[in-house]
């Protein structure tokens, strides 16, 4: 019975966010942005930007560091208390993607959330919670990661152990490199 009560709890929450929440662009005309996960409220303390804020534009390739702010602002627009976890993209060898997808879970109401920059159409994936441990706040770049290695490739961050490691792949290749140094492991 608990449990019943509890689903429903959820779910009405769930259907109050998304009628009476924020204002959040879905991929639409003038947004860069999209997120997917079940929403809420801004974090206690900011106030929602509506995902206006645009650091990059459609079309152009950019670093993973250089979309967060964009990834920054969606989700502080809908939840409060997440932490980034991940980063993946398809890299060239400069580093840079057309879009990148950034990961990110809320401790407090075990849900997970990614957010594409820029949007190329709605994103319709909710993720679970994924219990991986939330990135540094600062991190080697992309363009940095990729240097390293020597090409580009599936590029992935995320810790693994104690630090934040960059993983790149192509084709047969594999690369991880410290995210807190820029050296190459292994």
């Amino acid at each position: 019975m608990r449990g019943i009560l509890v689903f429903a709890a959820v779910l009405a929450v769930f259907v109050l966010a998304g009628c009476v929440g924020p204002n959040v662009p879905a991929g639409g005309v003038g947004s860069n942005l999209t997120v997917s996960g079940t929403g809420g409220g801004a974090p206690s303390g900011q106030q929602g930007a509506g995902g206006q804020a645009q650091a990059v534009t459609a079309g152009t390739t950019f670093s993973a560091s250089d979309g967060l702010a964009d990834a920054n602002t969606a989700i502080s627009v809908i939840k409060k208390g997440v932490s980034l976890v991940g980063v993946s993209g398809d890299c060239g060898p400069d580093g840079k993607a057309a879009e990148w997808q950034y990961s990110f879970d809320s401790t407090e109401t075990m849900s997970g959330y990614v957010v594409t920059v820029p949007s190329s159409g709605d994103w319709p994936m909710d993720v679970a919670f994924s219990t991986r441990r939330a990135l540094p706040a600062s991190w080697v770049d992309s363009a940095a990661a990729v240097s390293a290695c020597g090409y580009g490739g599936e590029c992935s961050l995320e810790m693994s152990g104690a630090k934040p490691v960059w993983t790149v792949i192509s084709g047969q290749d594999s690369c991880q490199v410290d995210a807190a140094s820029g050296q190459v492991m292994g």
